[in-house]
């Protein structure tokens, strides 16, 4: 069934694309990340797919937890090998402000991507969730919970689908 318009009565049709050709995910459970570098660093989040068409797009979505103080931030970039395809260097990467007032905190964070990777149908390929801190003078931030002893536990992950074009 699809939409007309605002004011047009739904017709039925042909499905023109849009639907989700297969997915994957990863979770890290209770592992802590220090982000202590203005220099992009691999995060060790990584995620691996075999795409079904060379043609499709990817969504690829990070969902976590992060610690940072007053005045902290967190930039993170997702890669594919040595390509930036969400952020990136040039333009400071995906920005996730930590102003939690005047004491420490931890936050859930959540950052999704669309990209046309470079890829073939049939071949494995994998992306990488890269991080950095903001200033050098800047507390250390951290990405994951890391402390199942004292505070429960936490999963930290990342998914991807693959859209048809």
């Amino acid at each position: 069934l699809k939409s007309g318009g605002a004011s047009a009565a739904p017709t039925w049709g042909t499905d023109t694309g849009g639907k989700i050709l297969g997915m994957n995910s990863v979770t890290y459970d209770n592992t802590q990340r220090t982000v202590d570098s203005t220099t992009w660093f691999d995060s060790g989040m990584e995620i691996t797919y075999t795409p079904t068409a060379s043609n499709s797009t990817a969504l690829i979505s990070l969902f976590g937890i992060a610690y940072a103080t007053t005045g902290q931030y967190l930039y993170l970039e997702l890669r594919q090998a040595d390509a930036v395809w969400g952020g990136g260097s040039s333009g400071g990467g995906e920005y996730l402000g930590m102003i939690r007032g005047n004491s420490p905190s931890w936050a859930n964070i959540s950052v999704t991507w669309h990209v046309s990777p470079t890829w073939s149908a049939g071949t494995q390929t994998s992306f990488q969730i890269y991080g950095m801190k903001h200033t050098s003078s800047q507390a250390v931030p951290y990405i994951g919970w890391g402390d199942a002893g004292t505070k429960g536990t936490y999963t930290d992950g990342l998914i991807i689908q693959e859209v048809s074009a």
